[in-house]
């Protein structure tokens, strides 16, 4: 009678909750970068291949060299850059995007090539969203995808997510 009442208190796990709610954080992050970046354009082409068909005629074909300015640094980058013109429904349009390509996704032999099969006054087809004219593509193609910044952070965030979640029972004995 002259004891405490309380219980044993069980051992305190090692990893908060809120730790291996930043765990999952990162390896969801992960995901969704790879998706965003690899996954969805594909998704995107196959779903253009059913567009409308429609001529147009290029009107400037370049490797296109673009920079930004922000307060702390300044980027740059190269992207096929290939403007045209095209008619829908007796309204004319100018569109501009090659492919599903991420811009600053590509080598300079890869872009060069692609702007080389495209000159000036060339006609060709380009396809045409059906429900939004002004929504049209060249190619309904996935360019060159090769890694990039966003694909290594994405790996490392999978990684150390996946590890800490599905290993914890190691991080925690160890």
């Amino acid at each position: 009678m002259g004891g405490s009442d309380s219980q044993p208190s069980e051992p305190e796990n090692t990893q908060s909750s809120s730790g291996r709610g930043m765990w999952w954080f990162l390896f969801l992050a992960g995901i969704l970068l790879i998706n965003f970046f690899h996954l969805r354009p594909y998704w995107v082409s196959h779903d253009a291949q059913a567009w409308t068909r429609v001529p147009c005629i290029i009107t400037s074909s370049v490797v296109g060299d673009h920079a930004s300015d922000s307060s702390r640094h300044r980027t740059s980058y190269r992207s096929v850059d290939i403007s045209y013109h095209y008619t829908v429904a007796g309204v004319k349009h100018t569109g501009s995007r090659y492919d599903f390509t991420f811009a600053e996704q590509g080598s300079d032999e890869w872009m060069k090539s692609a702007v080389a099969q495209y000159h000036r006054d060339m006609e060709t087809t380009c396809l045409v969203n059906p429900d939004d004219p002004l929504d049209v593509v060249l190619k309904a193609e996935v360019g060159y995808q090769g890694w990039g910044v966003a694909d290594l952070v994405a790996a490392i965030f999978i990684g150390f997510g996946a590890r800490a979640i599905f290993f914890r029972r190691r991080l925690q004995e160890g």
